[in-house]
C-alpha cells in the first residue's frame, strides 16, 4: 500500500479537508477512492468498537456509533458535490448565452444571405461575422450539431452567391469592355 494513503477515518477527513480548497481540480477517481476507503475504515472502526463494547458486558442492542467523524465526512464531500454543481450551473448557463449569441450571429448572417440579390455581400462583413463566431465558446451539446449544421449551410449559401456576384461582375466588365472596344472601332472609322 502507499504510504500516503489514509489509515484512518481522521486521515481520510484531513485528506478531503484539503481537496475542498480546491474542489475544482479535485479528481472524481480520487474523491471515489476516498470514499471506499472511508467508510471501509468506518465499517472496520465501527465493528471494533461494537466487540470491545460487548465484551465489556455491554448489550449489543444498546450499542450506539459517535456519527460525528461520518458527519464530517458527509458535509466536506457535499461542500465538494455543492461547488462542483454551481460550477456547472454557471457553465450551462454560460453555454445557453453563447448559444443565442451564435443564434444571433446565424440571423446576421441569413440577413445578408437573403439580402444578396438586393445589395452587394460584403465579404469582408462575413470574415467579421465567422470571426465573431469562432470566439464564441462552447454551446450546449444538444444543440451543437443543428447549430453547426445552420452555420455551414449559410456559409456554403454565402460563397455560392459570392462566386455568382463575381461571375457576373466579370460577365459585366467583359460586356462593357466589348461594347467600349466597339464604340473605340466606330471612332477610329469616323
Amino acid at each position: 500500500d502507499n504510504t500516503d494513503t489514509p489509515k484512518t477515518c481522521a486521515d481520510v477527513i484531513a485528506k478531503v479537508k484539503v481537496l475542498a480548497e480546491d474542489p475544482l481540480n479535485a479528481a472524481k477517481e480520487e474523491l471515489d477512492q476516498l470514499k471506499q476507503l472511508f467508510y471501509k475504515l468506518h465499517r472496520t472502526d465501527v465493528a471494533a468498537k461494537r466487540e470491545a463494547y460487548i465484551a465489556e458486558g455491554g448489550v449489543p442492542e444498546e450499542f450506539h456509533v459517535d456519527t460525528a467523524e461520518e458527519d464530517e465526512y458527509k458535509a466536506l464531500m457535499s461542500g465538494i458535490k455543492e461547488k462542483r454543481a454551481e460550477v456547472q450551473r454557471e457553465e450551462e448557463r454560460q453555454r445557453e448565452e453563447n448559444y443565442l449569441r451564435k443564434e444571433a450571429i446565424l440571423d446576421r448572417i441569413r440577413a445578408m444571405v437573403d439580402n444578396a440579390d438586393k445589395e452587394q455581400a460584403s465579404y469582408n462583413d462575413f470574415k467579421a461575422l465567422q470571426q465573431e463566431w469562432k470566439v464564441v465558446g462552447e454551446v450546449p451539446a444538444s444543440k451543437q450539431t443543428d447549430l453547426w449544421k445552420q452555420y455551414q449551410q449559410l456559409t456554403e449559401r454565402f460563397y455560392d452567391i459570392l462566386k455568382l456576384n463575381i461571375e457576373f461582375r466579370e460577365y459585366d466588365f467583359k460586356k462593357n469592355l466589348e461594347a467600349k472596344t466597339r464604340l473605340c472601332e466606330a471612332a477610329e472609322k469616323l
